[in-house]
Order: structure tokens, then sequence, then C-alpha cells
């Protein structure tokens, strides 16, 4: 009887304590996905259209995972997550693939209910773009078909030639396919567009000369010198951050604070009528960072984090933020505001995590003191931003520091081999409301840190619903601590099997903070879910995620490690994946208000 009442009581308590964990989410999750060496792994969302959600899978060969062994699209139905097909785009080993060799893939992308999938080419001095388009159940409207190609840049000297994608979800199915050709040093750069049909037809074609030249070493494969954005008003923005020549840099030594002679230009371009208007974020004694473009119908918003250059020459230090209020179209200027921080909003905003109020370091000039009591620290970076109906913008920042930490193995009795390995620390979730006229309505801060392996890991993903925005990020420490040590941080299990997320008021920026548990207390190990702000996805305002935890598969692992010892050929079984499998699931993560 005893023993009854102590399990029942066990039950309510473990109950009582999933339910406070997830109150604010409802998941949505598609049926088992396996992933192995022969179905593919879990990349990423493509994106959605109104009724399907499109998933890429893919499978690398080759120690260093460069050569795509295989492809595939699964087409999951958007409401429930049931999978409707799976579409096989490439598979090295099947012959009807054939006419693939020689590519590399290059990225596939939904345009309204349309998918395509971009493929290159190097060959005869040029580099080749191959595509072919699907509709929203995968059948195939146009095979592989090249599309153009462009002058490599082979010449010493010359930059090397870039293609990149662009699309919007108000095109009809129109998707735009740019490129950057090579040019010759202290030439221009150009860019050259399509407007490519679904069936591949092209609709209109330009090549504009960009305000970017070519120093001979400033570009390299796969770098493009613009930051392209083909919003759904049908303008093509473009963001030069124009920086000085080597000669200018030379007139200008000894003089830090000409850092206000680097600036973002921003153009805007109609592909169809080839009009383009430019507008400069250039100003006086300021040196602006981390710009956003905010377009709506009528007018582009670009926010960014502004220095001073008379309190800061170096222009790290973020004094404020700066705000322009452009007309979408002309880019002709509507109005444009400096917000400067104060110290009282400063001490205020990090009220709960004064460790983070200002850079850390131990000696600092009176000059240096100054500019920090009127600034935020120099590692602050703008993440994400969300424009509401009325013009407000919401914008979300938080600190990331990149370095290398030394790491040492024992490779005998008396030594040891060092290597350097890279690390991101990601810490703090800073979110600004500003209006129309770019004024700050509010200005929030919480605490958390996150330590990743590599470097420039983006782990915070914010979404907006009813003038509620619903944060997810990284987090290694409680929910509830009050400082950042070793005894409050998250057990591996808590980790992997929950996420922090903070819910921010749009009224007054007060938020809540809170762990989502994923899986119930019952769940079998085949059948457990897992999300991690850095794996989760934006899409159209909506959370997704697939993540899995990758096992060893018995017998290939023994197979591998046979191959390994007695025949040197395959001896990178391990490094193709092989041994590898996994159960996964693509999920949704809806809030419930």
């Amino acid at each position: 009887m005893k023993a009854g009442i102590k399990q029942c009581v066990l039950s309510i308590l473990i109950l009582l304590v999933h339910n406070s964990t997830g109150q604010n989410f409802n998941a949505i999750w598609s049926g088992k996905v396996k992933y192995n060496y022969k179905e593919g792994f879990y990349n990423r969302v493509i994106g959605e259209n109104n009724s399907n959600v499109f998933v890429e899978l893919n499978r690398y060969k080759g120690f260093f995972r460069r050569k795509l062994f295989l492809q595939k699209i699964k087409v999951f139905e958007k409401s429930t997550l049931k999978e409707v097909t799976t579409k096989t785009i490439y598979y090295k080993k099947d012959s009807k693939f054939e006419k693939y060799k020689g590519l590399r893939h290059f990225k596939s992308y939904i345009s309204g209910d349309i998918l395509y999938d971009f493929w290159l080419k190097e060959e005869d001095g040029s580099l080749q773009i191959f595509a072919a388009s699907y509709d929203s159940k995968m059948k195939p409207i146009k095979k592989l078909t090249k599309l153009y190609g462009v002058k490599t840049g082979n010449e010493r000297g010359s930059s090397v030639a870039d293609y990149f994608v662009v699309a919007n979800n108000n095109s009809n199915g129109k998707i735009l396919v740019c490129a950057e050709p090579s040019v010759a040093k202290q030439s221009n750069f150009k860019l050259e567009y399509k407007l490519i049909n679904p069936d591949l037809t092209i609709v209109t074609s330009n090549t504009i000369t960009l305000p970017v030249v070519s120093t001979g070493n400033s570009k390299r494969n796969g770098a493009s010198v613009a930051d392209y954005e083909y919003k759904d008003n049908g303008i093509l923005y473009i963001k030069n951050n124009i920086s000085l020549t080597r000669d200018e840099y030379k007139e200008l030594k000894g003089n830090d604070s000409k850092l206000e002679n680097y600036y973002c230009l921003l153009s805007a371009i109609d592909p169809e009528s080839g009009t383009i208007n430019t507008f400069s974020a250039k100003l006086k004694d300021i040196y602006i960072q981390s710009l956003y473009i905010l377009p709506t119908d009528k007018t582009v918003e670009l926010v960014g984090y502004f220095t001073d250059l008379k309190k800061d020459p170096r222009g790290n230090d973020k004094h404020g933020l700066y705000f322009f209020n452009l007309n979408a179209e002309t880019l002709e200027p509507i109005s444009q505001k400096a917000n400067y921080f104060t110290p009282s909003q400063l001490d205020l905003l990090f009220a709960k995590d004064k460790e983070d109020r200002h850079d850390s370091k131990l000696f600092k000039t009176k000059k240096k003191k100054d500019s920090e009591e009127n600034s935020m620290p120099s590692d602050y970076i703008i993440e994400q931003a969300i424009n509401s109906n009325n013009g407000d913008v919401v914008l979300f920042a938080s600190r990331m520091v990149n370095y290398y930490v030394t790491v040492c193995t024992s490779n005998g009795r008396y030594g040891q081999t060092c290597r350097q390995e890279p690390r991101c620390n990601r810490s703090n979730v800073t979110a600004f409301k500003l209006k129309a006229n770019g004024d700050i309505v509010w200005m929030s801060n919480l605490d958390r840190s996150m330590t990743y392996a590599g470097h420039f890991i983006y782990d915070l993903k914010a979404i907006e619903r009813n003038n509620k925005y619903y944060v997810i990020y990284g987090s290694a420490f409680q929910v509830n601590a009050t400082k950042k040590r070793y005894r409050t941080m998250k057990s591996g299990k808590q980790s992997r099997e929950s996420f922090e997320y903070a819910v921010f008021d749009g009224n007054d920026g007060q938020y809540k903070k809170a762990e989502e548990r994923i899986n119930p207390y019952s769940t079998p190990k085949s059948e457990r879910k897992y999300v991690s702000g850095a794996g989760v996805q934006v899409v159209n305002n909506q959370f997704y995620t697939g993540e899995y935890r990758l096992r060893m598969h018995p017998g290939r692992t023994i197979i591998s490690c046979l191959s390994s010892v007695f025949c040197i050929p395959y001896y990178f079984t391990f490094a193709n994946g092989y041994h590898l499998e996994s159960n996964g699931f693509v999920g949704r993560l809806e809030p419930k208000n």
C-alpha cells in the first residue's frame, strides 16, 4: 500500500514538473526520419509555401566532406508535418545522374510554390550555373539546364567570379540569379542578374556597375563584395560597405577618426525595369555598424549601432542606435535620428547583469572610461530585426567573442600533441524597440552564456505573435541562475532535452525567461527530439528545427575499424559517415498565445 502511495505521489510530482516546463509552445513533429549513409542526413529547412514544408537532406564523402554523394528533398504537409514525398535530386551511384558529373551543388531555394535547385561548374575559364525546377510535389518543371556562365578570373590580380541567388515570397515563383563576374585590378565590380521564370526562361537581364573597386586581393571565391536582399516589395537591395583604397588610407594615416570614410552605400534596383537608386549612410564623425535593412511597401528603415568617433576614434564602443527612414524606391531620406545611450539608461538596462556593463579591460585611459560610460560593450552585434505593421522596429542583439583554445592530448609516455581549436562565446539577449520616427520606446536585457566549438555561431532566433516576441537562444546555465558559475550549469540531459527561451512584451519590453521540456519522461531514446538555439531556423515567422544525435551502427563500425587496420584505402570510412546513423524528427515550435 505504502509503495503504491509513493508511486502515485512520484507520478504526480513528475507530471507537475513536466507541465511547469511546457507553458508557451506547441511542438508539431514529423514522423521518425531515418538518417544514415544511404538516406542522407538532415541539413536544413529550405522553406515553405501555403501547403508544404521543404527539407534538405544530404551526405558528403571524403575526409574533408567536400564531395556531394547524396542530395534529397523531403516534403512535409505544413499543418501536420506528415511526409508527402521524397525526391532524390542526386545520387552518385545511380547512372541516371551522370549529367551531374563535374558539377558541385550550390543551393536550393523556394519561391512561391516552386523549388529551384542550383549547381555550379568551372570549365574553360568560366564559372557556369545550372538549374532545375520542381512544383510543390517535387514533379519536374524543367530538368537540369545551363543558365549562363561568367569569366572566372584566372589572370594575375583579377577578382574571382561568384554566384548567388535571391528569392522572395511575392514574386509568383520567379527568382533572381545573380553573378559578380571577374574584373581586372583597379576596376569596378559588376553585378549581372537574370530574372528567371519557373520554366527557367529569362524574364529580363541586366548588368550593374557597383561602387566598389577591385584591389586584386579583396575578393575570395564564395565571398560577395555586397549583401543582396530581394524583398517582398519586389526591389533588390544591395548593401556595399565602402572602405578606403590603399592610397586614401596612406593619406589619412595617423588620423583614426577618419573611420567615417568607412560607410554603407545602399542601392535599390527594380529588376524588371532596371532602374537604380542609391543612398549613402555617410555621416560626419559617425561610424555605423551592424546596419540592418527593413523595407516595407513604401519605406525602407535602416538601423544599426553607431560610434561617435570624437569619443572613441577606434570605432569600437557602441554609443547608440542610428535610424534612417527612406523612400522604398527612390531611397530619398524621409527622416533620420541618432539615439545616444545615457549612463542611466545603460545602468538600468544592465541592472541584473552588471558584469556585462563594460568591456573587460584592466587598463583604460580617462577618455576610454568616459566613452564606455556612455556605450554598450564593443562585441555586440544586431542578430535579428522585426518590423511591425505600424512601422515600429524591434531589434535583438547579443555579444559574440571568437577565440582559440589550446587542446593537448598525450601521444606517448612523455609527449603530447597540442592543437588550436576555435571557440565562440555567446552572451546576453538585448532587445530594443524603436518607433517609426526613430525614438527608442524601450530597452531590455537578459543574461545568458553559451560556448560553441567553431567561430561565428549565431544562436538567437526570434518571432512575433500578438505583440509578443518569442526568442530561443543557447544557454549553458540554469534559467534562475544569478551568477554564471560551474554549479549553476545545466546537466547534460537537461541541455539535450530542453531549450531556453524568453517572451518579451511588445508594449514595455518586460520579459519572462523559461525552459521548455521537449520529451516526456517516459520517452524511449529512439523517439526523443532535440532543440538548441543554434539549430533553430526562422522561416516566415515560424520556428523550425530538425536536430538529431548521431550514433554508431555496431556492424558498420566494426567493418570500419577492421578496414582502417588491414586495408589502408578504406581508412577514411569513418570520415565518410559510413558507420553513423540516427533517428530524426522535423519540428515546428508554435507559441500557444
